[in-house]
């Protein structure tokens, strides 16, 4: 709050035509009257904008409240003031033009005198809407597991001043954070792009007050990259099913349309069957477990379906480490394991989400006999999987 000392010396520093009385009317309008004891400063709103005019009262009481007409004096330290005009016993009235520049200190001080007394007031000043945008953003950003690209957004008035209009802003295929308010008209926007699997265009719609702008951003992919990610589902085999885990590492590099990739897959999954074994005394139940462990590597061709869709086949082979419980009821439980060779292809199709490829495969093995006692020959089996393949580029 400024001080009325201060106020008098910005005041007695005014150029002249922003100092006026109420004494300066018409020939033939009522004489001031004296003993002026109260004096009130109104303003038509606390706040205008920027080329804006409002208009100003003065009320001056004596010391019983009652209307008292006096020498009138206004005063301003920014702004262009009108005419003080009686428009009443006690009552006089003005108009006070906002320039066009916002005042640094954001604000006008009024200061008004009549006789002995003075009061002031102060009015707010803000900016007008804004009328002008200018956007700072990159021309291409690269896509990647860490990618980001940084927008800054400023707004002017009509008249060149910092605009208070927070932006908004949307993205086709990617991400905007919340404007931040980095400076007086200036605002950043952190944009993140949805993972792609091929070169595409994002288009930003950016809107402030009645401005709206597109701004159009080339987002560039890698022409290879890393990608990681677990996987579950079924697997179906000798007419029994069972549940499936594992994960997969993949490295791809892009030709023209189409993806290249070398896959390493560790799998399991265990499958079990219940039997009744005739026998002397009556038949017994028999209880075999067999679980695999394959390990394989494959070659996988893909073919790029649209921007976020993408489909492939992998051939490969490896091996895997066989297990097999048998147990008879009463009798103690018999366990082997061995390795058996082991060759697959997969079939698959993934959509971008996030920041990698939520995909579905139905795959096929076949696996080599182990030579256990307890299980023998090879097995063909069935897996439908589920997985998120992350990019690690």
């Amino acid at each position: 709050m400024r001080t009325s000392v201060a106020a008098v010396l910005a005041l007695a520093l005014c150029a002249p035509p922003r100092t006026l009385a109420a004494d300066e009317r018409p020939p033939g309008s009522a004489l001031p009257s004296r003993g002026v004891a109260k004096l009130r400063i109104g303003l038509e709103r606390s706040e205008a904008r920027v080329g804006e005019s409002i208009t100003i009262s003065v009320s001056t009481q004596d010391a019983d409240g009652a209307p008292a007409d006096a020498h009138v004096t206004l005063d301003c330290d920014f702004g262009q003031l009108g005419a003080v005009a009686r428009v009443a016993q006690g009552l006089y009235g003005s108009t006070l033009t906002v320039p066009r520049r916002l005042p640094s200190a954001r604000s006008i001080l009024l200061f008004a005198r009549a006789d002995a007394v003075s009061s002031e007031s102060v009015l707010s000043v803000i900016p007008g809407t804004a009328a002008a945008m200018t956007l700072s953003a990159p021309r291409a950003v690269h896509v990647g597991a860490a990618a980001s690209a940084q927008l800054e957004v400023t707004l002017t008035d009509e008249y060149g001043n910092a605009a208070e209009d927070a932006p908004r802003a949307s993205a086709t295929r990617g991400a905007l954070r919340a404007p931040e308010h980095i400076g007086p008209g200036r605002w950043a926007i952190s944009y993140v792009p949805d993972p792609a699997l091929e070169d595409a265009d994002e288009v930003l719609t950016l809107e402030a007050g009645p401005l709206r702008r597109m701004q159009r951003i080339r987002l560039t992919t890698s022409d290879s990259w890393v990608a990681v990610g677990p996987w579950s589902g079924a697997v179906l085999a000798g007419g029994n099913a069972g549940l499936a885990v594992g994960a997969e590492a993949s490295w791809w590099r892009r030709l023209g349309g189409s993806q290249l990739g070398a896959v390493l897959d560790l799998g399991w999954w265990s499958l079990g069957e219940r039997t009744s074994v005739p026998l002397p005394g009556g038949a017994a139940e028999l209880q075999s477990d067999r679980s695999a462990l394959p390990f394989t590597a494959s070659v996988a061709w893909g073919l790029q379906l649209g921007p976020r869709a993408a489909g492939w086949i992998a051939v490969g082979g490896g091996a895997a480490r066989v297990s097999s419980t048998q147990k008879l009821e009463g009798q103690p439980a018999i366990r082997e394991a061995g390795w058996s060779p082991a060759a697959g292809a997969t079939a698959g199709f993934g959509l971008r989400a996030w920041r990698g490829l939520a995909f579905v495969e139905l795959r096929g093995l076949w696996i080599g006999d182990p030579g256990l006692e307890t299980l023998r020959g090879t097995s063909w089996p069935v897996l439908l999987l589920a997985g998120y393949r992350f990019d690690a580029r």
